[in-house]
């Protein structure tokens, strides 16, 4: 069964693996440490032995942490593609009903910075990151609580990418 979960999720079979060697570790320190206190070692053999268990299983769960850290990270870079993506779709499907003037305030809003080079064109842009209200001064928020945009500002992250033309695509 270890086989078929780490062809479908490697991520998952090694987190699997490592988290049962970590519970070997314990078992093995667990199972010296009764033997010292049943008097089948002495508590030099124990001092020796016991420290290398220990540094075995802080290194086990330093990776299972790693794992985890790493899967909420393509959990978070999935989520932002996905709303990344219906950001999109929904900027298509407006822009087919919108007036000029109101497409040309969509692009102000969106656009930040347009750098013209000798054979490049590069446009940066920011897209808001949903889950966290917007600042204040940021046009495409709700309206819902404040009738200014000065009136709040929040710390809120924004994904900023640039995006970059050659002279051949212009």
């Amino acid at each position: 069964m270890s086989s078929v979960c780490e062809a479908q999720d490697p991520a998952a079979g090694k987190r699997e693996h490592l988290t049962a060697e970590l519970s070997r570790v314990r078992s093995a320190r667990s199972r010296l440490i009764e033997a010292y206190q049943e008097g089948f070692m002495e508590l030099g053999e124990l001092r020796q032995r016991i420290p290398k268990l220990r540094q075995r299983e802080l290194a086990l769960q330093g990776q299972v942490e790693a794992l985890d850290v790493q899967a909420a990270d393509a959990e978070r870079h999935v989520q932002l593609s996905e709303n990344l993506e219906s950001f999109l779709e929904s900027l298509h499907a407006s822009s087919q009903t919108l007036s000029i003037p109101d497409r040309q305030r969509v692009l102000r809003l969106v656009v930040k910075q347009v750098e013209i080079g000798s054979d490049t064109v590069v446009i940066k842009h920011s897209i808001p990151v949903s889950g966290t209200d917007p600042p204040g001064d940021y046009l495409l928020r709700g309206r819902r609580h404040f009738s200014s945009p000065r009136q709040h500002r929040s710390p809120w992250p924004r994904k900023s990418s640039a995006c970059i033309l050659s002279e051949s695509e212009l």
